[in-house]
């Protein structure tokens, strides 16, 4: 079926030339992209400056990207709330999948169901990348996605509506980071997620990777501090050097090519990240005499939209399931995998499960503005109270799951057992992880407000924000498994009420 809807509305709607050509337009820009998120972590993500390659590494320093965002380390803009003792608990972490005494689902035998899952969530994701990439928040090309998802949602029987709210991101009419002395140049950089704003002028100075004996006793004050990527964290080298007196401060790679990085809180000073063979090219010329550059790092708010729709559940108590993933994707990248895979695995999920009755409320959310820093997920739970926060018993995330050795899954423990059981049972492996090493994703959100907690997600993020993520490196039935599963643990759970 949800190959016939493809079908069916490619062959009426407009080309995505023709809905976002200012969007298009934009991003033909000097720097290769219309905007940079701001305040930023979304999902598989990055930078925190990793050192050596932990078990689910979001970032390895070894690969150069192109932005800054994905998965985030930073704290939430709301406090972390205890759920409300009158939240029905989720399935036991001793119960075996399927044997609940409850018989108001059986259980299911999931190889099937996953061959269809794989076929329907590839059918989905080839279109969905051809029509709708890059989706950076904020554009033309993310609204025509989130218009694209909510019809699609309308069209398999859920009500539907757009969630409309603010960002901020950073504007690039003009670049980053350039030179007014000794010469006129420009250079390709990208803010760092949380950098501080403004737009200085001053002389460049080399601090090697800005530990405590490599500032200048001196201080820095009203310089530029230029920084070595490696060894220390980002937001360690941008807080030494602005509490030394730098203005601004810009990091040039430790291996070929550009890269994105993240803060882990608000940055006090403009901080850019530029490519290893740019910081050379400054490095030379700074042997050469004083060198004076300008950093520029300034925030503009545009609008973004979540696509909320769901199915009411047969008991009326008001709990709820929600089925979430970002729709977003980093400026001028497919997105593939980071997130295509995500929506195309729930847009499968969905679609097979659209005639199903369930006890609880499904609720699906593509989210906007994840790569920004989980924008999405944190305003739709702003906008609900204490008790609609309480009634959600489960929130399944959907984020970078087609590329790696095995499905893999992270959070509560109760949710993630009965996965692992599920997989046992039918013959897919199944991997726990324990968290993430420098990013998160829109399950965090929901994790802070107190809500018990799924992320799917594979262990490959080796290409996320790069051009390079492509369906070319997509697994199938990675997506396949996972959307099997999840319909296995919705079972589950509706066996549980």
């Amino acid at each position: 079926m949800l190959k016939n809807i493809l079908a069916t509305r490619y062959m009426t709607r407009p080309p995505l030339s023709a809905i976002a050509g200012i969007g298009l337009a934009i991003l033909l820009t000097a720097c290769g992209a219309d905007i940079v998120p701001t305040p930023i972590p979304g999902l598989p993500l990055a930078t925190v400056e990793p050192t050596s390659t932990p078990t689910v590494e979001i970032q390895p320093s070894q690969t150069p990207t192109f932005e800054p965002q994905g998965l985030l380390p930073t704290a939430l803009p709301f406090p972390t709330r205890t759920p409300s003792a009158t939240r029905t608990p989720v399935p036991s972490a001793d119960a075996q999948p399927g044997t609940s005494q409850s018989d108001a689902r059986p259980s299911r035998p999931l190889a099937e169901l996953s061959e269809r899952m794989a076929d329907n969530a590839i059918a989905f994701l080839t279109s969905f990348t051809e029509d709708h990439s890059p989706r950076a928040s904020g554009t033309e090309q993310e609204k025509a996605a989130a218009e694209f998802l909510a019809a699609m949602l309308r069209d398999l029987g859920y009500d539907v509506e757009l969630q409309s709210f603010e960002v901020d991101i950073i504007a690039r009419d003009v670049p980053f980071l350039s030179l007014t002395s000794p010469e006129d140049r420009t250079f390709r950089g990208i803010p760092f997620t949380l950098s501080g704003e403004g737009e200085v002028e001053a002389p460049l100075v080399f601090v090697e990777k800005a530990f405590p004996d490599e500032v200048p006793e001196s201080g820095l004050d009203g310089k530029i501090a230029l920084i070595e990527r490696g060894d220390i964290t980002f937001e360690e080298k941008v807080n030494r050097v602005a509490e030394a007196g730098a203005i601004a401060a810009v990091v040039f790679n430790n291996v070929p090519g550009l890269f994105g990085g993240t803060l882990r809180t608000d940055g006090e000073i403009p901080a850019v990240s530029i490519s290893q063979e740019d910081g050379e090219d400054l490095l030379g010329l700074m042997e050469e005499g004083d060198v004076v550059a300008k950093v520029r790092v300034v925030v503009e708010t545009r609008d973004t939209q979540n696509v909320v729709a769901q199915k009411q559940g047969t008991a009326g108590d008001g709990k709820v399931v929600v089925l979430g993933g970002h729709y977003d994707t980093v400026a001028d990248t497919p997105g593939v995998n980071d997130n295509g895979s995500g929506i195309a695995t729930m847009m499968a999920i969905v679609e097979e499960i659209a005639d199903n009755s369930y006890p609880f409320t499904i609720r699906i959310i593509p989210f906007g503005s994840e790569e920004l820093g989980l924008r999405g997920s944190r305003h739709y739970l702003d906008t609900l109270q204490d008790d609609e926060i309480d009634s959600i018993i489960a929130m399944f995330n959907f984020d970078a799951l087609s590329s790696g050795p095995a499905v893999g899954i992270i959070g509560d423990a109760s949710l993630t057992r009965v996965v692992i059981g599920l997989g046992d049972a039918n013959g897919f492996e199944v991997l726990r992880r324990q968290g993430l090493r420098g990013g998160s994703s829109d399950h965090a959100s929901f994790q802070s407000a107190g809500v018990p907690v799924i992320f799917f997600m594979a262990d490959d993020f080796s290409r996320i924000h790069t051009p390079d993520d492509t369906l070319e490196f997509v697994q199938p039935e990675l997506m396949g498994r996972h959307a099997a599963l999840a319909i296995g643990l919705l079972d589950d759970l509706a066996r549980q009420q």
